[in-house]
C-alpha cells in the first residue's frame, strides 16, 4: 500500500514507472489481492514490464489515486480502437457493466495494479498459445492481446453480472414496496411463521438446526441423490461469492442499512445582524443542542393521520420529505451552484460550467439536464467527465475531481467520493447549528487547525471518541459532549443553541477561531457522534473528503469542490 501511494503521487517517466512496478510486486504479499489467487505471479520480467506499462498508461490518462470505472473502461476500449482494432459490440456493452459490478463506481490505483492486472490472462488465445495470468494487458505493445483478454474477461463474468444486476433491481423494488406498504412485510413474516409451525417444529428448533446445535434427523438425509458436485466449490461458485461479498470494491461506504438521514439542512448565515439570524432560525429552546429545519418543524407540528402519514407533507408542498424513500438516487439528486470566486464570474470567465449553472434555477439533475445519464456522475476538468468544469488547473480543479454515485446500502441515497488528486481538495461544509455525523478517521479543517476524529468501541459497547490535533495532542471527548474554541471562557450569545460546559481550549493560532467553534454531541440511541458548527465564518469548519471513502449526501448539504460551492437539492 505504501509503495502504491508513492506510485500515485509523482511517477510519469519510464524508468520511474519500472522501478515503482518492481516495488509494487515486491510488496504484494497479501492473499486475495488478485482476481485469481492461483495466478502464481512470482515477479517475472514479463509481468514487471506489463505492470510498468500499465502504470504509465494510468498516469497518461490523468488518473491519480482513483479513477471513475466507466471512464477507465472507455479509455481501455479507446486504446484498443486507436490501434485499428474494433471490439465486438457485446464487449463494448458488457465490459463497463462487469467492471462496475466488480469494482464499483471508482477503481483505485492499488486495485488496478494489484487486482485487475494480475487477474487478466489465464486462457489460450486463438493461435493456441497460453496467456499466463498477469500478462494479458500490454496496452501499448500488444493491443491485439489486450482485446482478446478483455473479450475473455467479459465471457467469464457475463452471466454472473447479469444475475447480480437482476438481484439489485429486485432488491430496490422490494425496498420501495416495503416503504410504500409496511404491512406487506408483516404479512410475509406471518406466512413464514405459519409454514414453519405446520411442520411441527418450533422457531427454536429451526434456530438450533441452522446454528448446528442440533443434528439433522437421519430420515431427512436418507434417499438424497449422490451428487459429486454437492458441497464442492467450483470456479463459478467462487466468482459468485466474490460478487456477493463486494470483494474488489475497496471504497468505504459510510452508510448502513439502518443509517438515518440527519437532513434536510437549511443554510444559515451567522456573519449578519442578530435580527437576521432570528429570522433564519426562529425560536429555539434553551436546552436544544441544534436547530430544526423550519420545513421539518412545520410537518411535525401538524396532525398526521395513520391512514396516510405522508399526506400532510404533500399538502404543504414538502414533497422532498414525502418522497425521500420512494425515488431512486439518480432521479432525485440535484446539484446547484451557489457560490464561485469573483474572478470566475459568468461575465468575466470563459467557462461554460460557470455560465450554465450560474443561471437562476439551473442545476445538475436528470430533470433539469437533457441526456444526463443515471448515476454515477463525474466532475472534473477532463472532457470525458459527465459534468466538465472547464477552468484552469490553477484554480484547484483536478482532471477527475470527484464522483457522485448511488449508495450500495440505500438505493435512494446518493454519496460523493473524492478521486484523490494531490493538488486539489474537496470538502463538506459543516452546516451551522445543525448536527453532521462524524466517524472514525474524519478530518475537520478549522482555518489553521486540523482535527482528526478517532473512535473505538469501549467495554460498555459504546464508541469512545478522541480528537487528534495536527500538533499530536489527543483529547478524550466525554459522552456528555464538549465544545472546542479559542480562549478559556465561552459565553452563550442570543439565538445560539445549547453547548456543554466541557471545553478543549485553543491557546494559539486563533485567527478567525470563535470561542465556541465546534460542539461534539453523542447520540446514545444510535451510538453515533455528531459535530455542530458554531463558527461565524461561512467556511469556518470543513469536513475533508478522503479518497476511497463515500460520504452520504443530504438535502441542503453544501460541498466545496475546488473553488466552487455546490448545494445538494432534491427533484
Amino acid at each position: 500500500d505504501h509503495a502504491l501511494c508513492g506510485a500515485s503521487a509523482s511517477f510519469s517517466s519510464g524508468a520511474g514507472a519500472d522501478r515503482v512496478a518492481q516495488d509494487l510486486i515486491r510488496h504484494t504479499t497479501e492473499r486475495h489481492h488478485t482476481l485469481d489467487d492461483r495466478a502464481g505471479l512470482a515477479g517475472t520480467s514479463k509481468v514487471v514490464a506489463i505492470r510498468s506499462e500499465g502504470l504509465r498508461w494510468w498516469r497518461k490518462q490523468g488518473f491519480s489515486f482513483a479513477a471513475p470505472t466507466g471512464i477507465l473502461t472507455g479509455a481501455l476500449l479507446t486504446s484498443v480502437a486507436d490501434s485499428g482494432l474494433r471490439p465486438e459490440a457485446r464487449v463494448s456493452e458488457m465490459l463497463p457493466r462487469v467492471m462496475d459490478t466488480l469494482f464499483g463506481a471508482q477503481i483505485t490505483c492499488r486495485s488496478f495494479m494489484n487486482r485487475l492486472l494480475p487477474g487478466l490472462g489465464g486462457y489460450v488465445n486463438r493461435a493456441g498459445e497460453e496467456v499466463p495470468f498477469g500478462e494479458g494487458l500490454p496496452v501499448h505493445t500488444q493491443p491485439a492481446r489486450c482485446l482478446e483478454t478483455l473479450t475473455a474477461f467479459v465471457e467469464k463474468w457475463h452471466d454472473l453480472v447479469h444475475a447480480a444486476e437482476e438481484e439489485v433491481a429486485a432488491r430496490a423494488h422490494r425496498d420501495r414496496k416495503k416503504a410504500e406498504d409496511p404491512d406487506d412485510e408483516v404479512e410475509l413474516y406471518d406466512d413464514f411463521m405459519t409454514r414453519i409451525m405446520a411442520t411441527g417444529h418450533s422457531c427454536q428448533d429451526v434456530i438450533e438446526l441452522l446454528e448446528g446445535a442440533k443434528p439433522l434427523p437421519k430420515h431427512v438425509l436418507e434417499g438424497l441423490p449422490r451428487n459429486a458436485a454437492r458441497y464442492r466449490i467450483d470456479e463459478n461458485m467462487l466468482r459468485r461469492w466474490e460478487i456477493l461479498t463486494d470483494k474488489y470494491q475497496d471504497d468505504l461506504d459510510r452508510l448502513e442499512n439502518n443509517s438515518r438521514d440527519l437532513g434536510p439542512y437549511v443554510h444559515i448565515r451567522l456573519d449578519v445582524e442578530l435580527e437576521e439570524i432570528a429570522k433564519q432560525i426562529g425560536p429555539i429552546s434553551e436546552v436544544a443542542w441544534s436547530i430544526v429545519n423550519p420545513d421539518v418543524a412545520r410537518v411535525a407540528a401538524r396532525r398526521v393521520t395513520l391512514a396516510d402519514p405522508l399526506a400532510d407533507a404533500h399538502d404543504i408542498g414538502l414533497d422532498s420529505l414525502a418522497s425521500a424513500n420512494f425515488s431512486d438516487a439518480s432521479d432525485s439528486l440535484a446539484l446547484k451552484l451557489v457560490d464561485w470566486p469573483s474572478e470566475l464570474s459568468p461575465q468575466s470567465a470563459g467557462s461554460s460550467f460557470v455560465r450554465l449553472f450560474a443561471q437562476e434555477g439551473c442545476r445538475a439533475s436528470r430533470a433539469g439536464m437533457r441526456n444526463l445519464p443515471p448515476l454515477p456522475w463525474t466532475f472534473g476538468a477532463d472532457q470525458r467527465n459527465t459534468v466538465v468544469m472547464d477552468i484552469e488547473r490553477r484554480h484547484g480543479v483536478a482532471p477527475f475531481h470527484c464522483i457522485f454515485a448511488r449508495s450500495r446500502a440505500q438505493s435512494h441515497r446518493a454519496v460523493v467520493m473524492a478521486l484523490g488528486d494531490p493538488m486539489s481538495d474537496s470538502y463538506v461544509v459543516c452546516p451551522k447549528y445543525q448536527p453532521l455525523q462524524v466517524r472514525n478517521g474524519d478530518r475537520l479543517i478549522c482555518h489553521q487547525w486540523t482535527f482528526q476524529i478517532r473512535t473505538e468501541i469501549g467495554e460498555d459497547h459504546r464508541d469512545r471518541m478522541s480528537i487528534l490535533t495536527d500538533e499530536g495532542e489527543v483529547w478524550e471527548v466525554p459522552f456528555e459532549g464538549c465544545h472546542l474554541g479559542a480562549g478559556s471562557r465561552s459565553r452563550k450569545t442570543d439565538f445560539q443553541p445549547f453547548f456543554p460546559s466541557a471545553k478543549f481550549v485553543l491557546t494559539h493560532r486563533l485567527n478567525n477561531m470563535a470561542a465556541v467553534h465546534l460542539v461534539f454531541q453523542y447520540h446514545p440511541s444510535m451510538n453515533r457522534w455528531a459535530v455542530i458548527d458554531h463558527s461565524p465564518e461561512p467556511l469556518g469548519s470543513l469536513l475533508a473528503l478522503r479518497p476511497g471513502v463515500s460520504y452520504p449526501l443530504s438535502e441542503g448539504l453544501r460541498l466545496k469542490i475546488g473553488p466552487f460551492i455546490l448545494e445538494v437539492a432534491r427533484e
